[in-house]
């Protein structure tokens, strides 16, 4: 918004300004919002509490070769506890998960894809309520794996993917790395690739997106994984 108000000449700042800023950006820029339920947000939220269990505990064992006697106790009581809160939020997921019908179905369309379990699915349903609700166009620029031109002037025509949504683009990297190993339909999509010159990074980039426009489809038709069928 602030950007939008520089490019108009709008640099004063005070609630009726913005308040007027806001309204002509609205008619100014179309955007598609799909505004996520009460039960998305439940999962965001516990998703995001999850991040951070799992961030203490990564430092926690970290640390744990180097605390001395006289705080290790105290360090094994906060790993201890951190890894019971960890069980914790993983069972309010699953229960978040299962009360609701439409989480519960998009759970089971997405787990049923070889090499993505509940971890990365519960993630994915978290971080990107819009499945099947938008183009696969636009998932991917929401994740932030669709390829965009950086070209000017002489420079080369080399595409780059940017902005998105972080944890879910993480998700999908984790979810590639596994494609590699338990999926044999995509582990041919990217030897492909691979074979025809794109460097390792190119190919994984375009395998995350593979699998984000396959999860739209699926999502939005209904239809649980199959490898006789292609993704789209």
């Amino acid at each position: 918004m602030r950007r939008f108000g520089q490019a108009c000449g709008t640099l004063a700042k005070d609630d009726p300004i913005d308040a007027a800023l806001i309204a002509r950006f609205a008619g100014t820029v179309s955007a598609e919002i799909v505004p996520p339920r009460p039960e998305d947000r439940r999962l965001a939220e516990l998703e995001s509490y999850r991040r951070d269990i799992v961030r203490c505990l990564t430092r926690l064992k970290a640390q744990r070769d180097r605390v001395s006697g006289a705080v290790r106790d105290l360090h094994q009581r906060r790993l201890k506890q951190a890894e019971a809160d960890l069980r914790e939020i993983d069972a309010r997921i699953r229960q978040v998960v299962r009360a609701d019908a439409r989480l519960a179905r998009r759970h089971d369309l997405i787990s049923s894809i070889p090499g993505i379990g509940t971890t990365l699915t519960t993630t994915l349903l978290a971080c990107v309520p819009e499945w099947g609700a938008i183009s696969s166009r636009k998932i991917t620029a929401l994740i932030g794996v669709a390829p965009y031109l950086d070209r000017s002037g002489r420079t080369d025509n080399r595409r780059h993917i940017k902005a998105g949504r972080r944890h879910a683009r993480s998700a999908l990297y984790m979810a590639a790395l596994c494609a590699l190993r338990y999926n044999p339909t995509w582990k041919a999509f990217y030897d492909g690739l691979v074979r025809n010159g794109k460097p390792g990074k190119v190919a994984l980039t375009a395998l995350m997106r593979k699998i984000a426009i396959t999860i739209n489809i699926m999502i939005a038709r209904e239809i649980p994984w199959a490898p006789p069928i292609r993704p789209a």
